[in-house]
């Protein structure tokens, strides 16, 4: 792309415009009404001036450059730019006698990306979550994302924030408002904390929220699938709000049930916060606070902790998902996602040869034991391929029966590669596709030289919970 291409960029915009203009009375077909929707604001004066969705279409790639050689790329929205350009297309090109070349329109670009540069701060943001009724610890941190219970919450609100004046800037409705918000925030047990760095507010709240779900995730894996399956990362309601069923029956009538938003807390027990001091789950939330992260910045440069939290998304809907069949693609997803590293290899072959190999470090494998997670694989796979081809139907006895293998293979493989990879290797930037693919097919023989036998994915860490009976917890 030549580097003039901003300038014949303004020109087509403006032959747009006029294009546009002579076209006002005369006879037009359907779709030229739709460029009158794609117009910016007249200078100085009402009105508007179309250019046509592909004159908006240069306009936003205008943006998008503004936005890059400030390297703010990802940092800002790029509709935010478009809105800025505009109005100084408007007022500058359309409002102006004057000529203009390559330099005017540099400069526009540059006043945008500085215009853009202005909204850019650090922020943190709160959210409500479902998680347990325990409240110990206090606080539950995994680096980047920190969960409060109720009183950790206000304390740390108190503790940073005591100027109340300061943050309402002297606007009682805006003190109102935040006395609402407190409230409903005290409604419920645990409260996420995500920190984000130089972004746009809209940026920046995205990132959170998808930093706060990763966390969960995380939580999802180190306690367990069982006890962690109702963990909600955007409640609607606070959890003392109820929620009511209406139904009628033929013979008997009226039927009405009534159930509390405290049934997502799940009560873990008093031997619960300990659990996450021992040896195995210490570890895992060290590496959680290397991964995450990832999560709260634009365009992380981390390939490998991409590729294990895109895996860990696949793993938590799956866990949160009540549909068995759904899970159950979810959890081969997961899989797929840390395993395979090309497109055109045999899915199912590789698959089956590097969970086998990933699964279990050397100086456990036996013959017969890898034998037999081959079969695990196959099986598994064997069971999603019915599923998405149509061949078995999603409420098939089968699928059930499935469930728990497919989410133990998943977790297993997750928490492998937490302990075969070095916190350094996934802050690598160079650590590509390529370099992954080299080290799977070196895992037959290299693994064990730097993994750590761990046991957390043996039997239940904790007293296997009351609701064991109900067809999620199959899971």
């Amino acid at each position: 792309m030549s580097s003039d291409w901003p300038l014949k960029s303004i020109e087509f915009i403006v032959s747009e415009a006029a294009r546009l203009r002579a076209e006002i009375g005369k006879q037009r077909d359907g779709g030229f009404a739709d460029d009158f929707l794609n117009y910016l604001p007249a200078a100085d004066i009402p009105g508007i001036i179309p250019i046509g969705y592909a004159g908006m279409s240069e306009v936003h790639k205008l943006a998008a450059e503004a936005i890059k050689r400030r390297n703010l790329t990802g940092h800002i929205p790029v509709e935010e730019a478009a809105q800025f350009l505009k109005k100084r297309i408007s007022s500058d090109i359309f409002g102006s006698d004057q000529l203009i070349g390559k330099t005017e329109i540099d400069r526009i670009l540059r006043d945008c990306g500085r215009a853009m540069a202005l909204n850019c701060e650090a922020q943190t943001h709160f959210f409500p979550v479902y998680l347990m009724k325990d409240q110990e610890p206090e606080t539950i941190d995994l680096g980047a994302v920190r969960f409060h219970s109720k009183n950790g919450f206000q304390r740390v609100w108190r503790e940073r924030y005591p100027n109340k004046e300061q943050l309402d800037k002297g606007n009682p409705d805006f003190a109102k408002f935040r006395n609402e918000t407190l409230d409903h925030y005290g409604g419920f047990s645990w409260i996420a904390e995500a920190n984000i760095e130089g972004c746009h507010p809209k940026i920046a709240e995205q990132l959170a929220k998808s930093a706060v779900t990763s966390a969960v995730d995380f939580l999802h894996l180190i306690i367990g699938a069982p006890w962690t399956d109702r963990f909600e990362t955007n409640p609607t309601l606070r959890a003392d709000k109820s929620y009511y069923h209406l139904a009628v029956a033929s013979k008997s009538g009226l039927k009405l049930h009534k159930s509390t938003g405290r049934s997502n807390e799940v009560p873990l027990g008093e031997a619960w916060p300990g659990l996450l001091e021992d040896g195995d789950e210490a570890y895992f939330l060290s590496q959680a606070h290397v991964i995450l992260k990832a999560k709260t910045v634009p365009n992380p440069k981390w390939p490998l902790s991409l590729r294990f939290l895109d895996g860990l998304q696949w793993y938590g809907e799956a866990v949160r998902d009540s549909g068995h069949a759904s899970s159950v693609i979810k959890y081969v997803l997961c899989l797929e996602r840390l395993l395979m590293t090309d497109g055109k290899e045999d899915v199912t072959q590789v698959l089956v040869e590097r969970a086998s190999n990933v699964g279990m470090p050397v100086r456990l494998r036996s013959e017969k034991l890898r034998t037999e997670l081959s079969e695990k694989v196959r099986q598994v796979y064997k069971l999603r391929s019915k599923l998405v081809h149509g061949s078995l139907s999603p409420n098939d006895p089968n699928v059930t029966k499935g469930l728990k293998s497919c989410r133990e293979l998943a977790e297993r493989i997750l928490k492998m590669y937490l302990v075969a990879f070095r916190p350094d290797q996934f802050e690598d930037s160079t650590f590509n596709t390529k370099k992954l693919d080299d080290w799977m097919n070196g895992t037959k023989t290299k693994i064990d030289d730097h993994i750590r036998y761990f046991r957390s994915y043996q039997s239940p860490r904790l007293p296997w919970p009351k609701r064991q009976n109900e067809a999620r917890n199959d899971k």
